[in-house]
């Protein structure tokens, strides 16, 4: 039992600390956001947004890969669009929006 309570404790620490890391990297890049110079670098990073907000924030998630889709469609910037789809499919998944997912597929 005193070895099941040890490793339950070291998860869950590993688990706050994944989830800390994950804001800060947010943080870092929003500010990379309000200084890219080209569309693509703009749409990679609304990309790796989105997918870190995953299921902490599935609003926030939409949001940036939907900006990410907008302009990828108009950049014709497929493997951008490919991605920025992707985590749409994936916010619309956890947040049972099932319907939206399929109107955009």
């Amino acid at each position: 039992m005193c070895i099941c309570r040890k490793y339950l404790c070291a998860f869950f620490a590993v688990l706050a600390t994944s989830h800390a890391l994950a804001g800060k990297k947010i943080d870092s890049l929003l500010g990379l956001i309000e200084t890219a110079k080209t569309d693509t670098v703009l749409i990679n990073l609304h990309n790796q947004v989105a997918e870190l907000y995953n299921y902490n924030n599935p609003e926030s998630m939409l949001k940036h890969a939907e900006i990410a889709n907008k302009l990828c469609k108009k950049m014709h910037f497929p493997k951008g669009e490919f991605y920025a789809l992707h985590n749409i499919a994936t916010a619309c998944y956890i947040t049972g929006a099932y319907g939206k997912g399929l109107k955009r597929a």
